[in-house]
C-alpha cells in the first residue's frame, strides 16, 4: 500500500513524504501556512492574500503581528496600499505632520539646527546658486539626463566651487544622491574592522 493512500487527494499535492522527511501533520500545517518543511535548497513560499501570487517568504514584510513572522500581503501589494492611502488622505496626514511638528518644536528646531551646522557648505552653496539665478549670472539648463526642463535642480559635486553645477531634473537627481549614498555606506562597511 503506497504512503499517500490515505490522504485525500488536496494533502498529496501539498505532501509528497518521499520527498520532504517530515512528519505528516508538520507538513501538512507548514504547507497550508506557507512556509516549507524539507530540502533547506528550496525557497520558503507564500501566497499574497491580495494578488494571490505565490512568492518567496522574503517578498513579505516581517512583522510580529502576525503567526507566521510576515504580513499576509507582498511588498508590491503592501506599498500599493500605502501609496493608495497616502493620496485619499493629503490633508490629514498633512495635518498630523503640522500637529506632531508643534508638539515637538522644541526637538525639531534643534534637529534642523544640528542639521544646518552640519552642512553648512551646502547651504552657502544652495544659497549662492539661488542668487545667481534670480540675478541672472546662472541660467537652468535642460536635465543632462532626459534633456526634460521641467523642475531642473542644480546639483554640486563639489560644494566649495558654489557655482559649478550640473543641472539635473528632479528624478535624476534623487537617483545620483541615492547611488551616492550606497556608494557611501560600503565605504563605512568596509572601514569597520
Amino acid at each position: 500500500m503506497d504512503k499517500n493512500s490515505t490522504l485525500t487527494a488536496p494533502d498529496r499535492r501539498r505532501v509528497n513524504t518521499s520527498q520532504q522527511p517530515c512528519v505528516l501533520s508538520i507538513a501538512n500545517a507548514l504547507s497550508t501556512t506557507g512556509l516549507f518543511c524539507g530540502d533547506s535548497k528550496m525557497p520558503k513560499m507564500r501566497t499574497c492574500s491580495k494578488c494571490g501570487v505565490k512568492q518567496r517568504l522574503e517578498d513579505f514584510y516581517p512583522s510580529s503581528m502576525h503567526k507566521e513572522g510576515r504580513k499576509p500581503e507582498c511588498k508590491k501589494c503592501n506599498n500599493e496600499r500605502g501609496r493608495a492611502y497616502v493620496k485619499a488622505n493629503k490633508e490629514k496626514r498633512k495635518a498630523w505632520r503640522r500637529q506632531h511638528y508643534l508638539k515637538n518644536l522644541s526637538r525639531e528646531k534643534e534637529a534642523a539646527k544640528q542639521y544646518h551646522l552640519t552642512h553648512k557648505d551646502g547651504h552657502r552653496a544652495h544659497a549662492k546658486v539661488g542668487y545667481a539665478t534670480r540675478a541672472g549670472h546662472l541660467t537652468p539648463k535642460p536635465c543632462e539626463v532626459c534633456g526634460t526642463i521641467d523642475d531642473v535642480h542644480a546639483h554640486h559635486d563639489d560644494y566649495s566651487k558654489p557655482l559649478d553645477v550640473r543641472w539635473l531634473c528632479r528624478s535624476h537627481h534623487l537617483r545620483l544622491h541615492a547611488r551616492q549614498r550606497i556608494a557611501d555606506a560600503k565605504i563605512i562597511r568596509q572601514e569597520k574592522p
